[in-house]
């Protein structure tokens, strides 16, 4: 009997051990936020000044990364969008024309979620975006230091 009433006691102990590890867990989920947009400067080498910021709701974070992908042209590193540069190897040989500016599509942030597939955002949440704000929604964008 005594050595049932020693396993007994011992098993209540880790039970509650237990109880306090994952109501501890619980409360750590709770508080983080699932939603993160991460971005790359474009007038700074890429990895140079990297913006992170997190969110509770998904709604936020796509407002966040729109305003940052209409703000800034996210298509650019240190200034210039890669694929436009006459100095790589595809433009010096003659091989491949020089695209223009307004044939490559807009850049916006990926929303990382947390044990989810990043979320991208489409052309038609970047529309209803420029709409709620009053944007031109034809023509060519201007980003924040275009001239």
């Amino acid at each position: 009997m005594s050595n049932r009433i020693r396993v007994n006691s011992f098993m209540s102990r880790l039970d509650k051990l237990w109880a306090d590890k994952i109501s501890a867990k619980r409360q750590k989920v709770v508080k983080r936020k699932p939603y993160k947009v991460q971005w790359d400067h474009p007038d700074y080498p890429k990895g140079a000044k990297v913006t992170r910021k997190t969110f509770a709701t998904q709604e936020e974070a796509k407002e966040y990364a729109i305003g940052i992908g209409l703000q800034y042209d996210l298509r650019k590193y240190n200034g210039i969008i890669p694929s436009l540069d006459p100095n790589l190897s595809r433009y010096k040989s003659g091989y491949s024309p020089m695209e223009s500016e307004d044939t490559i599509p807009l850049v916006m942030p990926i929303i990382q979620t947390s044990g989810m597939m990043p979320y991208q955002i489409t052309d038609n949440e970047v529309e209803d975006y420029k709409l709620r704000h009053g944007m031109p929604t034809v023509g060519k964008h201007i980003f924040k230091g275009d001239n």
